[in-house]
């Protein structure tokens, strides 16, 4: 199984709806090409947790990373950030478009009255 997930750069946010997703049970951090492992850790405002959030330091110079998590046979996720403008990244970004049209949609947006600003994500 494989999540797609259209993301901010260098720091991303994580939606609590994503994170809900069984594909995250048990799952703290996001393991890097590279094998650095990334915590995924609580961001508080008023009191309570507002948000997950996760340093991808490979997104920074990318215009739109897109995000390509794998979950491997021990149950950890490892990533892989690519930029929408290459052809890896543009195949990615097709697939999460098609998803935000079918019937019933197959992508997640957070933000459906303004998609330019919400995260995107679909499970593969």
């Amino acid at each position: 199984m494989a999540l797609c997930v259209d993301v901010g750069v260098a720091q991303t946010q994580l939606p609590f709806s994503l994170l809900e997703d069984p594909f995250f049970d048990g799952v703290s951090e996001l393991i890097s090409p590279g094998g650095a492992r990334r915590i995924i850790s609580e961001a508080h405002a008023r009191g309570g947790i507002n948000t997950r959030k996760v340093e991808i330091p490979e997104s920074k110079g990318f215009n739109e990373p897109i995000l390509l998590l794998t979950k491997d046979a021990g149950g950890e996720v490892h990533y892989r950030c690519l930029d929408a403008a290459s052809p890896g990244g543009a195949q990615l970004k097709h697939v999460l478009q098609a998803g935000l049209v079918s019937d019933p949609p197959e992508t997640v947006n957070t933000r459906p009255a303004d998609p330019s600003r919400g995260t995107w994500y679909r499970v593969l």
